[in-house]
């Protein structure tokens, strides 16, 4: 029965020795192998990585929703290497690295999220951005305290006074 039916598969993509293709044009020869395969009583197809890496692999999926055709499946991932490559990465296995994994963990469920509706490209400055704000604002939050520190107007601590001027 198609009908209950999710199949898992790889993207069409060039061989290990040819050169590189956008994944636009990867996203091209899936869908046509799609369209000339598989029937549209299947309700969804995911995919594996392929052995891309998770940010090829996202843009390739974004580029398929993108694609001007009507396809009769929607799209996403099995969820398996695309998603905890880079969080395993991240963790090393140290306990002191868990919040950042699980910050890469979010950044990459996000991303894929978008691909599977086709706005990765649209959307993934706006995540980059999120990720920098709290730099962003520690940065500001010690040049603000070192200028406060500087104009304190402590006699004792002129010198050092001095001193942060010249660095800021």
């Amino acid at each position: 029965m198609l009908e209950g039916t999710l199949l898992k598969l790889n993207m069409v993509t060039p061989g290990s020795y040819s050169p590189k293709v956008a994944p636009e044009v990867i996203a091209e020869h899936t869908v046509r192998a799609l369209m000339r395969t598989l029937p549209a009583a299947v309700p969804a197809v995911v995919f594996s990585s392929g052995g891309q890496s998770e940010e090829d692999a996202t843009l390739i999926l974004n580029a398929m929703r993108n694609l001007q055709i009507k396809k009769p499946w929607p799209f996403s991932f099995s969820f398996g290497d695309e998603l905890h490559r880079s969080i395993l990465k991240v963790w090393g296995g140290k306990e002191e690295n868990v919040h950042k994994a699980q910050k890469a963990f979010l950044f990459r469920c996000k991303a894929n999220s978008q691909a599977t509706a086709g706005d990765h490209e649209r959307n993934i400055k706006f995540v980059l951005l999120l990720a920098f704000i709290p730099i962003i604002i520690g940065f500001l939050f010690i040049k603000f305290s070192l200028l406060l520190l500087c104009n304190a107007g402590d006699e004792g601590n002129h010198a050092l006074s001095n001193d942060l001027k010249l660095v800021l």
